[in-house]
């Protein structure tokens, strides 16, 4: 039985094959030959197909008609379906006219029928032989012989040879040429979308050389806006739109993709580099970043970033997307069909989708797309300028990078001697790893020693777990150091058991028992914690592991830090722990995290707690002056320079001799502390700072408002900033040597409320453990960033130095800055590993059948890939045009066709599979497609080729036989009359009214359209989202052409809405022309037709001359390229009359009709008069001969 989704698509398809069962009726009269792929085949897959098609799940008795294999065989009673020669023979000329329900094919329920007109096709075809033709459109194309015609002087090229013969053998004539001018707006219309000027005309006019069209066309090729014209059409095929689609439809950067297309147009590049490019420029060698841009093409798709979304199923949905798109625009092939099941009327089987499905599935990219702008992978796309400046920003920041890193003689000696010291110092705390005696896990892991000392847990893990540690003291101990490890067993390397490598540590717990009395163990307190690192984001210090609260604890690293850590703890007591006693270490993993369990550790003791001066800094207490003032701009305090900045000196006094350094111990640390003035002023605090091992620190610092630090004299920080004081407003970290160090603070107060703000920011020893790891490895042994990391903590100190670092942290600067003007747009890009592909049963996520892996692969009806092709992206472009291929040229060309002819030599220009309509002039597509490829696919050549046929410059007049044979004029014995394209018919109303901004590329622009139309029509109205709300642009932008209007896809522009533009959900190959009032009420009330109508109406007085005649006549030529006849000037004049009238004697309404639109009216024009030449443009717009392309 059929399925209710069958039958609609079986609807469907009837509707298309009228024109093919026209052509085929024509055919078949004509030549009295029945041919199987264009007569025959068309009545099967409608009727036969659904049940004895490609669709082995739907096949019903094991009886196929799409193979000759299965059409020649026998049923299963052993009957022949085809007999050569004998009908009355054949089993399916029994079935087909079966006059009993019970045994008539197709079956009564099924709601198809073979007609008798049908039924009487097959029986011919099975009288003369039965010869079986394969789908014409899967053969590979011959280029045909050039047929004979009896008027060849009409012909001006091969097309019309093929053109002219079909219109004979009609008993038919072709049309006489069209006018000059008509044929000068066609061409001019379809090869740049822009009509001509006067200027244009009069030349092509006065040129009456036998090459005057052809030099036309070669200018109108040549011109820039050639490239537009051409992308209109490839835009349509490509999806390309401004935003993400779905709810949301946020916005999304591709124009450099639109303005790549423009450019490949217009510069010629042959349409198998078009291709390639758009399929696989990535992957091409030595890619340029153009290349890249190309691959756009596939990231035009629709990107969901909605909340709640399940992302596994929309990146199914984007790389499907790419399958029916490439298929569709390429190949001319409904794809989509085969996503579900086996294709059930082309030779497309459902393996074959998922084949080709892998050849587009290795993007890195989410499902989910971000709420704004581009979602990964894409490429920045810098202007020349950006590109120059980066180029030289770039070059300088290495080369002070260098500075500050590379070799310095000065320093370098000075630093060996410093790591002595250092290493010196760091030799007291004399670490010993323990030889652990015994290590058990409370959930039963295995804890394996190792020849390190270390132990590495296995087994299964467990959502907590606790790890007793016991080892013999050899000596007091009064610190423990525990090392967190990294080991290749462990999840993501470690250090820790849980599946993202991480280690949370709740708790650290230290007893002793004495060798008499093992079982009776004693706490001993650990009194400080210090860490190498600790994971932000978050409360993770290692203080946590030793505050007895099992819900904190210490994190060793988000799953972007997986390195080995090191953790101390320090006992209160340093003689708590005798030689010879028996130490046990608890380590509890009880927090919340599960499974964040330690993977791998190593025990180390030492005698010393020195570690705890070493981390910490004696601040001395602050001493204060001020205010000071000074006769300077308020906004200058700071730049300004005051005694105090000579340095402290408690015996000095200040301003009148009242003011000095005066003690503060009631300032607290961590809050903000005010000052008692209101008036612009200066204060000064001063103290000292004391360290006892060379670490970095920071301060966490507040000021209302300006602040300056100097450190030992020198400028640490300044920061002129209006604001008022808060904690943490910024934070200054510097390397401070061992010793004491003089901190002065500058703040200065613009007006009003003013203090400071100051602490330490607590670093849990990450300073100096990091240095004594760095230390721990000798010179010989440190890798390059280890060595980088410890050359800078050293030069820190040195003043010419910390200057070079500045002066980077300029420049760097810059280049964020630059960097985050440079847009992007969204690129194609190979994972280095594949993602495995399987058949998705009905095509849904997440029903893979893993029974087989899919590799990369092409529809075996369509040809073999080369064994020398690679299996990816570009080896599929490569096998897309190859010569061979039976459908990328005829598919192109027919697309041309289309362009010109209104339809396409295969009308269904999205479907050239079975259930297309036939060819009209199958001969002539397959003449162009083997012509098209050995031009090396010369895309102009093709245009002119094209346009330069007597087919093209036929006038479009027809005559009553001709209506009467050939109706809807598909042997093209005139030209057809077809409506302009959305974009065309905005563009040439700009262009004749002189507003037209010539204009090429660039990001989109958002002309006139009513102001709250995306607001009410979008599902969520939320500030954040810029495309709930249209900010219309204004000047040039206005006056842009119709290619570069924003697009939004869930809201198109409703210009080109209402004359028929494509969505953009999806691939569309070609649009339906409308006629409806709407259209009509548009080009009058639309802002950009007013405007533009007011604008022609300004060029006919102003540049048509003094009479209303001449006027009219300007006007109309502008617009049509020819002058109207004197039926047409009548009528115009009296409407033009009347419109006057109605203007003198209402100045207001004329008053608002030239209000409309940015653009001002020119001065010196009388408003009724003006008003009135605009309702006359206005009407001249609409005018049916205006949107048609004749």
């Amino acid at each position: 039985m059929l399925t209710t989704r069958s039958m609609v698509r079986l609807g469907r398809i009837a509707v298309a094959l009228v024109a093919t069962v026209a052509a085929s009726r024509m055919a078949v009269r004509a030549e009295g030959t029945v041919q199987f792929s264009r007569d025959v085949v068309p009545i099967l897959s409608v009727n036969c197909y659904p049940c004895h098609g490609p669709d082995a799940n739907t096949r019903k008795r094991d009886i196929r008609f799409d193979t000759k294999e299965g059409l020649f065989g026998k049923t299963k009673d052993g009957l022949d379906l085809i007999v050569p020669g004998n009908p009355d023979s054949s089993e399916i000329m029994k079935r087909l006219g079966h006059p009993d329900l019970a045994e008539v094919m197709p079956p009564p329920e099924s709601k198809l029928h073979v007609s008798e007109r049908e039924l009487g096709i097959v029986k011919m075809w099975i009288s003369q032989g039965a010869v079986w033709q394969g789908h014409w459109a899967f053969i590979t194309p011959q280029k045909p012989a050039l047929p004979k015609v009896s008027n060849e002087a009409w012909c001006r090229n091969e097309i019309d040879r093929f053109i002219l013969e079909r219109i004979e053998r009609a008993g038919l004539t072709p049309a006489e040429e069209a006018d000059k001018e008509t044929l000068l707006r066609r061409v001019s219309l379809d090869l740049t979308g822009l009509p001509p000027s006067p200027a244009e005309v009069d030349a092509f006019l006065a040129d009456t050389s036998d090459s005057a069209y052809e030099k036309v066309v070669d200018r109108l090729l040549a011109s820039p806006h050639y490239g537009e014209r051409m992308s209109f059409i490839w835009l349509d095929v490509s999806r390309y739109a401004d935003t993400n689609g779905y709810q949301r439809d946020t916005k999304r950067i591709m124009w450099p993709w639109r303005d790549w297309v423009i450019k490949a147009y217009n510069d010629n590049m042959p349409f198998d580099q078009f291709a390639t490019e758009q399929l696989a420029g990535d992957l091409l060698p030595d890619a340029t970043l153009e290349q890249r841009i190309a691959t756009g093409f596939n990231r035009n798709h629709r990107i969901n970033g909605e909340g709640g979304i399940i992302p596994e199923e929309y990146a199914v949905e984007y790389v499907a997307d790419r399958v029916v798109t490439t298929s569709t625009a390429f190949m001319g092939l409904s794809m989509v069909c085969a996503r579900c099941h086996d294709h059930k009327f082309d030779p497309f089987s459902m393996r074959e989708f998922y084949q080709l499905y892998a050849f587009f599935s290795n993007v890195p990219e989410e499902g989910k797309g971000r709420e704004q702008g581009n979602d990964k992978p894409f490429v920045e796309v810098p202007t020349p300028e950006q590109a120059a400046k980066k180029t030289s920003l770039t070059a300088s920041l290495a080369a002070l990078e260098d500075q500050l890193s590379g070799p310095d003689t000065r320093l370098d000696s000075l630093q060996s001697t410093w790591e002595e010291e250092l290493g010196r110092k760091f030799a007291e705390l004399d670490w010993q790893a323990v030889d652990i005696a015994n290590a058990v896990s409370q959930s039963g892991a295995e804890l394996a020693p190792q020849q390190d000392k270390s132990f590495l847990a296995g087994g299964a893990v467990a959502e907590k777990d606790v790890y007793t540690i016991t080892f013999v003291a050899t000596r007091p101990i009064g610190a423990i150091k525990l090392d967190v490890l990294t080991d290749p067993s462990l999840p993501q390397n470690g250090p820790g058991r849980g599946e993202d490598g991480n280690v949370v540590l709740s708790g650290f717990e230290v007893g002793r028992s004495s060798a008499d009395s093992p079982d009776k163990i004693e706490p001993v307190r650990v009194s400080a914690a210090f860490a190498d690192y600790a994971q932000t984001g978050g409360d993770y210090s290692v203080r946590n592991a030793i505050d007895a609260d099992p819900a904190t604890g210490w994190a060793t690293g988000s799953p972007q830090q997986r390195e080995d850590r090191v953790a101390v703890f320090v006992l209160e007591d340093a003689t708590a722990i005798k030689p010879g006693d028996r130490v046990t270490v608890t380590l509890r993993h009880e927090s919340p995290h599960a499974g964040h369990s330690i993977g791998k550790f190593r025990l180390s003791q030492s005698p010393s707690q020195a570690i705890v001066r070493w981390t910490q800094q004696e601040l001395g207490p602050w001493h204060f002056v001020g205010p000071l003032k000074a006769d300077v701009p308020t906004n200058t305090l700071l730049e300004t320079a005051f005694p105090p900045e000579e340095g402290y000196d408690p015996a000095r006094t200040y301003g009148d001799g009242s003011l000095r350094w005066t003690e503060r111990p009631d300032w607290t640390d961590g809050q903000v502390n005010r000052f008692d003035t209101r008036d612009p002023s200066v204060h000064y605090l001063h103290r000292t700072i004391k360290v006892d091992v060379s670490t970095a620190i920071t301060f966490a610092l507040g000021s209302n408002d300006a602040i300056k630090v100097w450190v030992d004299g020198q400028v640490r920080l300044a920061n002129n900033v209006g604001r008022i004081a808060a904690p943490d407003q910024e934070k200054l970290t510097l390397f401070l040597e061992e010793g004491t160090h003089d901190v002065l603070l500058k703040i200065a107060n613009y007006g009003g409320e003013t203090g400071y703000y100051f602490r330490l920011v607590p670093d849990d020893g990450q300073g100096v453990l990091a240095m004594m790891d760095l230390l721990a490895t000798p010179t010989e042994e440190r890798n390059a960033e280890d060595q980088r990391r410890l050359t800078t903590l050293f030069r820190e100190r040195d003043e010419v130095w910390r200057a070079k670092r500045a002066e980077a942290a300029g420049v760097r600067s810059q280049l964020d800055v630059l960097n985050k003007s440079i847009i992007t747009t969204m690129v194609m890009e190979e994972m280095e590993t594949p993602r495995e592909v399987y058949k998705l049963a009905r095509g849904v996520y997440d029903k893979p059948d893993k029974s087989e892996r899919l590799y990369p692969g092409v529809p075996a009806s369509l040809g073999a890939m080369d064994e020398s092709l690679p299996k990816n992206r570009l080896g599929f472009a490569k096998w897309l045009v190859d010569p061979k291929h039976p459908l990328t040229a005829r598919v192109r060309v027919n697309h041309y066709w289309q362009m010109y002819f209104g339809h396409g030599i295969v009308k269904t220009s999205e479907d050239f599979g079975t259930q297309g309509t036939l060819p009209t002039h199958p001969e002539l597509l397959d003449w162009l497609a083997v012509t098209f490829v050995d031009s090396g696919w010369d895309v102009k050549a093709m245009q002119k080729r094209i346009v330069m046929s007597a087919t093209y410059r036929q006038s479009s007049k027809t005559t009553q036989e001709k209506q009467e044979k050939d109706p809807v004029n598909v042997l093209l014995s005139h030209a057809p009359r077809t409506r302009l394209p959305a974009e065309i018919i905005r563009d040439q109303a700009l262009a004749v009214s002189g507003l037209l901004n010539p204009e090429i590329g660039g990001p989109p622009v958002k002309p006139y359209q009513p102001a709250d139309l995306w607001s009410a029509l979008t599902f969520q109205n939320m500030d954040e989202y810029d495309t709930n709300f249209y900010v219309q642009d204004t000047g040039g932008k206005l006056y842009r052409r119709g290619l570069y209007t924003y697009w939004k896809r869930t809201i198109l522009p409703p210009h080109m809405q209402i004359f028929n533009a494509a969505g953009r959900e999806m691939c569309s190959m070609r649009q339906e022309n409308t006629n409806t009032p709407m259209q009509a009420l548009a080009i009058m009330n639309d802002p950009t037709f007013v405007e533009a109508a007011r604008f022609l109406g300004q060029r006919m007085i102003l540049e048509g001359g003094e009479r209303s005649g001449d006027r009219v006549r300007f006007g109309f030529r502008l617009l049509m390229a020819h002058a109207p006849n004197a039926k047409k000037e009548q009528v115009l004049l009296a409407a033009l009359n009347d419109y006057q009238s109605h203007f003198i004697h209402d100045q207001e309404s004329a008053a608002k009709l030239l209000e409309v639109g940015d653009s001002k009216p020119s001065v010196g024009i009388p408003a009724p008069e003006l008003a009135a030449y605009t309702m006359l443009a206005s009407v001249m717009l609409n005018m049916d001969e205006a949107i048609t392309r004749e």
